[in-house]
């Protein structure tokens, strides 16, 4: 059997936004609006919409370069958002090759410039490291001490890029 390889588009970040039942879609733009503002790297934004409402096709009038993944029913209370966040980021592995990949809350907003800069730098030197944990800036713009707990992170999520899901089927 030969098995086709499906060019992925290399971007630099993958931007993840769930969109759950009652989100503000003025809040959901101002978010992402606030991230392509400050981002300067090449980048991919996946709207994850489980609101039952459409409401990403609003935001997509007005920002049009989003893939959109739409929940068919409702997967009930606090899993299903775990659930809704790991289609979308398998989304991304099987579409895009990336170095970041950032999820936000439809409420977020990025408030400085380049806030990939060092995420994207971590995992370049880290390149088995599978996340970093948060933002090193604080609301005011002052700097977090997160080398410790970013350090952490880093060593004890290598593991799951070794791991197939597809194995268990």
């Amino acid at each position: 059997m030969i098995k086709i390889k499906h060019n992925k588009h290399k971007v630099d970040l993958v931007l993840v936004v769930p969109i759950g039942p009652g989100s503000n879609p003025e809040y959901v733009i101002d978010t992402i609006t606030s991230f392509k503002f400050y981002t300067r790297s090449t980048h991919k934004i996946i709207l994850l919409d489980d609101s039952q409402e459409q409401i990403s096709e609003k935001i997509q009038k007005i920002i049009h370069d989003c893939d959109v993944l739409y929940t068919p029913r409702p997967l009930g209370g606090w899993a299903g958002l775990y659930i809704n966040l790991s289609n979308a980021y398998q989304h991304a592995l099987d579409h895009y090759d990336f170095t970041v990949l950032l999820k936000m809350d439809t409420d977020a907003l990025i408030i400085g410039a380049e806030p990939e800069k060092h995420a994207i730098s971590l995992f370049e030197s880290n390149p088995f490291a599978g996340m970093a944990g948060q933002y090193p800036y604080a609301y005011n713009g002052e700097l977090w001490n997160i080398r410790w707990p970013e350090q952490r992170i880093v060593n004890s999520t290598r593991s799951w890029k070794f791991f197939d899901a597809r194995l268990l089927i």
